[in-house]
């Protein structure tokens, strides 16, 4: 590569040095900053046009983006599936229309569908008559759950007399039979197979939905993806792109077991440990399920809970919302008491089990990252974390979407990652009516923060909000799509959530770049104005102009380049 010298504004992302004028970049590393750069420019050539030379202006270069818990394969294929959001399909009735529509395939799969907004997951009779010749999955935005047509079912082996296995549940009618809408384990029965038909589909193109999934990563500024769950077919995937030269920016990938999503990874021991890295591709750690998303395990206390899901019937009831009654109505998450609380939800693997597997996979050279969504989720794997004295690596809970002041504190003496996602409270306007009692927090940051927890922010695109920037203002303004706000004492600064989204994110991603310094990795950002601009975050008025990679210019606004 040709070396590159910057001029303007450099915020580096370096507590020791936070602010640069200057940055050379040569063999795909950041080699100095200032004076330094200065002097070792002129001797590479600088008068001769041996270096490139970019004057900033009123432009800001920044580290690349790290998105912590990204869903590459799931992310690529919307680029084939039918789009089925409440804002481009209203009504069930419109799902199903554009379900009808379907590309040539395999299967028929459609996501992004929302029954908080459109009402309800469609039926399995509806997506049958749709889609009778092939099976059919609607994947709700959260994804976790599905709605299925009779083939789909009968893909998976679901009958009226399948149990709802650990973790999941099958929906079913008075008559008992399934109605096509599963939750969790119970969707992996049939969001498995698939996805696997989906990776074998001669029809989806899956080099170029790679390439125009990285395109679109490149253009929000990231520069390294950490993929949070990949089953062996989708690390083959990985694989191939890798060996292809097809991965445009470095991916670390935390493998889970054959079985896939929301169930048992142990088989997967018996894989490449975390840290094994060739060309862009680096193993990460094993990801376990632990809770769901509507199912997630919380412990709420039983009077805070009762006073705060009242004040939540009220505003519900002002407003006339019966989202918000149903949301409070809903019994689908089984309930029990204990010792003055009330336990909601429940985790998909017993704590014995789960704590047998953090001990095996550190034994065979594995770390571990938690899916934990509720609090009772986050204190058993900080139980299970307890146990071990000899990490591979620090060992990481992804999303952390409901706390208590208890688990916060323990959050901030225990060395662990956490990895959230702001762009849930913009993305998921209910979060807002979550009847959480006093001091408990949704989406938390400022508290974490407070307490010393390692904390960086993500996506978890394609569930999440893909935009980090529109997750950036969230994280800032802590207000939804309604202009409401969610938990407003958990918001930070400007430079606090741009930490998050770059120096924090690589660090928890076991990815050198994040920070400008030198020996880093020349994984650049240039911003079209100064993010730290009184604002500039919270409205959303910062957006890149152009990404490097390893010091090459891997996609500008203009286009003029790619890597």
């Amino acid at each position: 590569m040709r070396p590159i010298m910057f001029r303007g504004s450099i915020l580096t992302m370096n507590p020791r040095r936070p602010r640069a004028s200057a940055l050379l970049a040569a063999d795909s590393k950041v080699v100095a900053l200032d004076t330094e750069a200065d002097e070792m420019a002129a001797s590479m050539g600088l008068d001769s046009g041996g270096v490139e030379v970019i004057e900033l202006g009123e432009r800001v270069l920044i580290p690349g983006l790290t998105d912590a818990h990204h869903h590459f394969a799931q992310s690529a294929a919307q680029g084939y599936w039918v789009d089925v959001r409440p804002e481009v399909a209203p009504s069930v009735d419109e799902v199903v229309a554009l379900m009808a529509e379907a590309p040539v395939g395999a299967w028929a799969i459609g996501w992004g569908a929302d029954d908080a907004q459109q009402g309800r997951m469609p039926s399995r009779q509806e997506l049958t008559e749709a889609v009778p010749d092939r099976p059919a999955m609607v994947i709700h935005a959260s994804y976790h759950a599905v709605s299925v047509n009779d083939l789909a079912l009968e893909a998976g082996g679901v009958t009226k007399s399948t149990p709802d296995p650990a973790g999941g549940k099958i929906e079913r009618g008075r008559d008992g039979e399934a109605t096509g809408v599963l939750h969790d384990a119970a969707m992996t029965i049939v969001a498995q197979p698939g996805q696997a038909a989906a990776l074998e589909d001669p029809a989806m193109d899956w080099a170029g939905l790679a390439d125009a999934h990285q395109e679109r990563m490149l253009s929000f500024g990231f520069t390294h993806l950490c993929d949070a769950c990949a089953p062996p077919e989708f690390e083959a995937l990985y694989r191939r792109l890798n060996a292809d030269g097809a991965l445009r920016l470095s991916m670390t990938v935390s493998p889970t077991g054959s079985g896939g999503f929301f169930v048992d990874p142990g088989d997967r021991l018996e894989g490449t440990p975390t840290g094994e890295a060739v060309g862009r591709l680096r193993t990460g750690p094993l990801k376990v399920f632990m809770d769901g998303a509507n199912l997630c395990a919380l412990s709420l206390p039983t009077f805070g809970l009762v006073a705060a899901a009242a004040k939540t019937a009220y505003r519900g009831l002002r407003r006339r919302d019966l989202s918000v009654l149903m949301m409070l109505a809903d019994r689908s998450a089984p309930m029990s008491m204990k010792g003055g609380h009330i336990h909601r939800g429940e985790m998909l693997l017993p704590a014995e089990r789960f704590n047998a597997l953090v001990k095996d996979a550190t034994d065979r050279g594995f770390a571990v990252m938690t899916h934990a969504l509720g609090n009772r989720t986050i204190a058993t794997a900080l139980d299970a974390y307890d146990k071990v004295s000899n990490p591979v690596e620090t060992f990481r809970l992804e999303h952390v979407t409901i706390t208590d002041p208890g688990v916060v504190k323990r959050l901030g003496s225990s060395p662990v990652h956490i990895a959230t996602q702001p762009g849930f409270i913009s993305l998921f306007p209910w979060l807002a009516e979550v009847p959480t009692p006093g001091g408990f927090a949704v989406v938390p940051v400022a508290s974490l923060d407070a307490a010393s927890a390692s904390v960086a922010f993500s996506t978890d695109q394609p569930s999440g909000e893909p935009d980090p920037w529109r997750g950036l203002a969230s994280a800032i303004s802590r207000l939804n799509q309604r202009g409401e706000p969610v938990s407003p004492s958990e918001a930070v600064g400007p430079e606090r959530a741009l930490e998050a989204f770059t120096r924090d994110a690589a660090r928890v991603s076991g990815y050198a770049g994040g920070v400008l310094e030198a020996g880093r990795p020349a994984d650049m950002v240039m911003l079209d104005s100064d993010p730290l601009a009184d604002g500039a975050l919270a409205e959303e008025r910062v957006r890149p102009e152009a990404t490097w990679v390893d010091g090459e210019l891997a996609w500008s606004r203009r286009g003029e380049h790619r890597s």
